[in-house]
């Protein structure tokens, strides 16, 4: 009974706390990129080009550089003085260790109805050295907060929507945000 009274609490939480995620990004030239931010991308070892992008969104400014290492899509994420706020790393969500996988396949079932999985990234938050070495590969003593930032095309109801959710390793769903699509001028064939 105390696991059907937190799954429903659970599911509740998800639907009251749902919000819209607008955003906006656009590319950026390196000469505007804080020196912070410059610094920290010259210190991870880049073989490949930096993109760089300013974000809008209903969380404020941010700035993101996009690349690629070892084959691995990463977006490292600042904010407006250069100071990290977190590193994303796309990866595929069967890769994902068993537990992982069951504990938000679990957290998603009890929020859809039917879902489809569209993109996974890990995400990782410390403070900037802590990320400058999980970027060079290095071990880490410091502690550090991983997540998994999951956007789903799924069913709630009766219609599809795509959602972005933040999810921890035990399957608590911390963020749950549906993506609303720019409206466009040009016709999208």
């Amino acid at each position: 009974m105390k696991k059907i009274i937190v799954a429903f609490g659970m599911f509740f939480t998800v639907f009251a706390t749902a919000q819209t995620k607008y955003e906006r990004e656009y590319r950026i030239q390196p000469d505007i990129v804080p020196p912070k931010a410059l610094s920290f991308i010259d210190s991870c070892f880049f073989k490949n080009t930096i993109r760089w992008y300013a974000e809008e969104s209903q969380d404020g400014k941010t700035i993101e550089a996009k690349t690629k290492k070892n084959r691995a899509r990463f977006s490292i994420e600042f904010d407006t003085l250069g100071n990290p706020i977190d590193i994303e790393k796309t990866i595929h969500f069967k890769t994902l260790p068993k537990e992982i996988k069951t504990n938000i396949t679990h957290s998603l079932d009890s929020v859809f109805t039917k879902y489809t999985i569209v993109k996974t990234q890990i995400q990782w938050k410390a403070d900037r050295q802590t990320l400058l070495s999980l970027m060079q590969e290095k071990a880490s003593k410091d502690s550090y907060t991983t997540l998994y930032e999951i956007v789903i095309k799924g069913k709630r109801e009766k219609n599809y929507h795509l959602y972005e959710v933040l999810i921890d390793p035990k399957g608590t769903i911390i963020k749950f945000l549906e993506i609303v699509q720019r409206n466009s001028d040009n016709i999208q064939f």
